[in-house]
């Protein structure tokens, strides 16, 4: 199978950001701290992975047939230690990412070697979209929300990562065609198309499967082509994907009914492909020009959410 869903190590990282420095010289500037910080975040999941499990979660493996995912509702209580000391080894590495932002960073991990009153409440809450207990932590800590909510998504986001292959067994996905991750119901930072060819739905526009690739959990899950993830408009002049020349594996799909946009690699054009964590850096070019067009992300990443 074609599809990128295990987790590259570290050092793989390392080596396809040199590669694509090398390819994209003009955004070196961007890709060498940031991928720095995707390699960073890559140890923290290769160190976790075998130490969580979904045992100790609550998961009902019938949502997935309602429509929900299988984090709905979940309480996170039992992840919540490891959560904290997560978010408590990120604001070195994130000072490192965006030297401009130093000052916030170090004043965040000053105030997280301290015992922070509530904010355990955050991480069930950021996963529902309710950002009100992040914005009353931020408060408590003296730190901007969005340095906080930076923070606190990277940190849930390495532990849903590291628990993935354990939550993925919690429930049948055959069937699931849904925009949203089936696991913790995130939207997606990137599509890929695989080399796989399986059904006469795959052979219209050329053949392969479509894949989405969750921008929280990092879990990847199949979809019908030609539907935007957000609103689900099928419409061929409303839902459409531009590339530039030269370029055939790197392409960015465009709604004109929600002004979403999305980042998809082809994976039929490239014969070694990164992470697709790496591969949305590299088309980083695209996430800029759909921003030009009035178009907005699906999910917020490392290199949109800090302008």
């Amino acid at each position: 199978m074609s599809v990128l869903n295990d987790p590259p190590a570290p050092q793989a990282i390392d080596g396809q950001v040199e590669t694509l420095v090398a390819g994209k010289p003009a955004l070196e500037p961007v890709l060498r701290p940031l991928g720095r910080m995707l390699a960073a975040k890559a140890r923290m999941v290769e160190a976790l992975r075998g130490k969580l499990s979904a045992d100790s979660l609550h998961i009902d493996g019938s949502a997935l047939a309602r429509g929900a995912p299988l984090l709905e509702g979940v309480s996170t209580s039992p992840l919540e230690p490891r959560l904290s000391r997560t978010l408590a080894s990120l604001p070195a590495p994130l000072g490192e990412t965006f030297p401009a932002l130093q000052e916030p960073w170090t004043r965040l991990e000053t105030a997280l070697s301290r015992e922070v009153p509530g904010l355990d409440g955050v991480w069930r809450a950021f996963l529902d979209g309710d950002r009100r207990p992040l914005v009353e932590a931020a408060r408590t800590l003296e730190t901007p929300p969005e340095i906080l909510g930076l923070a606190v998504r990277l940190a849930l986001g390495i532990v849903l990562e590291a628990l993935e292959p354990s939550l993925k067994n919690r429930g049948r996905e055959e069937g699931w065609l849904k925009g949203y991750c089936p696991l913790c119901g995130s939207m997606p930072f990137a599509g890929s198309l695989s080399a796989e060819d399986s059904g006469s739905e795959y052979l219209v526009g050329g053949g392969g499967r479509k894949y989405l690739h969750c921008s929280l959990c990092a879990h990847s899950w199949h979809v019908r082509r030609g539907t935007c993830p957000a609103c689900d408009n099928s419409d061929p002049r409303r839902f459409m994907y531009y590339r530039v020349e030269g370029k055939p594996a790197e392409r960015v799909e465009v709604c004109n009914e929600c002004n979403g946009y999305l980042v998809c690699l082809d994976l039929r054009e490239t014969s070694s492909p990164p992470s697709m964590e790496v591969a949305a850096l590299g088309m980083i070019h695209l996430d800029a020009w759909a921003r030009e067009q009035g178009y907005h992300p699906l999910a917020e990443t490392l290199w949109n959410m800090v302008e």
